[in-house]
């Protein structure tokens, strides 16, 4: 009893101080916390739209978060240095932008990704047949050697043939030779026109597909130009290369 008297003594004179003590350190144990936040948001480029699973990474540290579905990320724990971040999508597209996390949180950023990644994952998605053409394709875009355009592009540019809508890109002729049309391309570099290599989902096809194929059956074309192309079609010919992805676009599926 007299011992427990003692302790209820000690307790009851310490209790003021203990009490002192977490006023002041308690505030400054928030304050830390939040100066080591990092919050943020991504967004397309192209629309403003909010962009959800996109990896976000600050590069020095190593940390990693995924935005959610309204495009908002949150990550805790960073040191207080200067870092950069990297918003990124599937390696398809990537944003990269400096950011100071010396001064007093939570620190905040906005990032941008091109819409047009996002569509080049779906696509990817749909080349299930064919591993290594995914693979081959993936590396094409990451690289940024040529152009691509999607359905809903081609669609505006064209209202039924595919070869109308040739005549709307950079740098080409739709001649007509030998009973079909044909398509020739300019160089980047040579003033010079010259037939390209045309392949259909990766694979060699005849010049005629550019006019029999509609623009319904097409989810996306990949376009090069002298001397930017990929050495897998480049082994057919370095004057250039369009390869058409058909299939059923998701918005004809849908409907």
């Amino acid at each position: 009893m007299l011992l427990t008297a003692r302790v209820s003594g000690l307790l009851r004179k310490l209790l003021p101080s203990l009490f002192a003590i977490l006023l002041v350190v308690r505030p400054a144990i928030g304050q830390d916390s939040e100066d080591r936040v990092l919050k943020g948001t991504v967004h397309s480029k192209e629309t403003g739209a909010p962009l959800a699973n996109v990896l976000i990474e600050l590069e020095s540290q190593g940390l990693q978060a995924l935005t959610d579905s309204t495009g908002r990320f949150r990550m805790a724990r960073v040191a207080p240095v200067a870092d950069t971040v990297r918003a990124s999508y599937f390696n398809f597209a990537s944003s990269r932008e400096p950011v100071d996390l010396t001064g007093a949180g939570p620190h905040q950023i906005e990032l941008t990704l091109s819409g047009a990644a996002f569509n080049v994952a779906d696509l990817v998605v749909q080349i299930r047949g064919s591993p290594w053409a995914a693979s081959q394709f993936a590396r094409r875009i990451e690289g940024m050697r040529g152009e691509i355009v999607f359905y809903p592009e081609i669609r505006r540019r064209s209202t039924l043939r595919l070869i109308d809508f040739f005549r709307s890109v950079r740098r080409t002729r739709i001649l007509y030779e030998g009973g079909e049309w044909r398509l020739f391309m300019r160089g980047l570099i040579a003033a010079r026109y010259c037939r390209p290599a045309i392949f259909m989902n990766g694979v060699p096809a005849p010049d005629w597909v550019i006019d029999a194929t509609t623009v319904f059956d097409v989810l996306a074309i990949e376009i090069y130009w002298e001397p930017n192309v990929p050495g897998e079609f480049k082994r057919f010919t370095s004057c250039g290369a369009v390869n058409i992805w058909t299939g059923t676009p998701p918005a004809l599926a849908e409907g």
